[in-house]
């Protein structure tokens, strides 16, 4: 009886060419779905100052800013998602690689 092998993880390649993106990114939808992941991120990790700013502008109270910033970062949530759908898997690991080399380069710099 053989003992079941646990799954192993592929290994993200990490010599991939930025035109493979390119080519992957052939339809006019696919193009708005990564404008829309950029912009996910920009919601996701910046939605407090956004929230911030917008509610000075406007005069909100505490309670609305916050309320504000929640939505928006539901939005971001929503819109990472829906980009991530569009694009599909290809381009996820493709920009998850060129993510992955850009750290490790950043950590051998210091």
């Amino acid at each position: 009886m053989s003992t079941p092998s646990k799954p192993t993880r592929s290994a993200i390649p990490t010599n991939l060419k930025p035109f493979e993106l390119n080519k992957l990114l052939n339809t006019p939808w696919k193009k708005l779905a990564l404008v829309g992941l950029v912009c996910s991120q920009l919601l996701i990790f910046g939605f407090l100052a956004i929230a911030g700013v917008i509610g000075a502008l406007i005069h909100l109270s505490v309670e609305q800013i916050a309320s504000l910033g929640a939505g928006l970062w539901v939005l971001g949530e929503v819109l990472f998602f829906a980009s991530i759908a569009i694009l599909g898997k290809p381009v996820f690991n493709i920009l998850k690689a060129q993510a992955m080399a850009w750290l490790k380069r950043s950590n051998i710099k210091k």
